[in-house]
């Protein structure tokens, strides 16, 4: 009996959360300037996987600063990292995101066979690659110190007009 017990809650923490918890979050602070745009990039953001944020926000003037978030995503090959921060600005948003994960073969490879659609542009401290897709979409590879590895990173960047 108690190794059922045990088996059953085991699967019971395992599971990933149906809830976003970025959303879930933000609704708790109050923070319903861009409760919309929050809700929309974290669901974009997360999707389906399992998730879990470490939030922050301005407790006395929550609907006039930023909202961030720190999102750890799980993926079947590994966790990424996740910053989304939300800022409002009047009635608008605008909001930028992050996301950092690793890639067990060389920056080579992984552009070749990730990111050739991607345009060129530039190096960065000799070492790490630009990529970008428009104006908004940035790609960043960085070899690790063995160069068997590959550090990625995404970037975007939303200024609502």
């Amino acid at each position: 009996m108690k190794k059922n017990a045990i088996y059953i809650l085991l699967a019971a923490l395992s599971t990933p959360a149906m809830a976003n918890t970025v959303t879930d979050q933000a609704k708790g602070a109050g923070f319903t300037q861009c409760l919309e745009t929050t809700e929309t990039l974290a669901n974009f953001l997360v999707g389906e996987n399992a998730h879990a944020s470490h939030d922050f926000w301005n407790s006395d003037n929550v609907n006039e600063r930023f909202f961030n978030s720190l999102i750890v995503k799980d993926y079947s090959d590994g966790d990424s990292h996740i910053s989304l921060t939300i800022v409002p600005r009047g009635n608008k948003c605008d909001w930028s995101s992050t996301e950092t994960f690793t890639v067990e073969q060389p920056c080579q490879v992984v552009r070749e066979e990730m990111f050739s659609e991607m345009s060129y542009g530039g190096s960065m401290n000799k070492t790490s690659l630009m990529l970008h897709k428009d104006n908004d979409l940035y790609y960043y590879l960085t070899p690790s110190e063995s160069s068997k590895a590959c550090l990625v990173t995404k970037r975007e960047i939303f200024y609502q007009s």
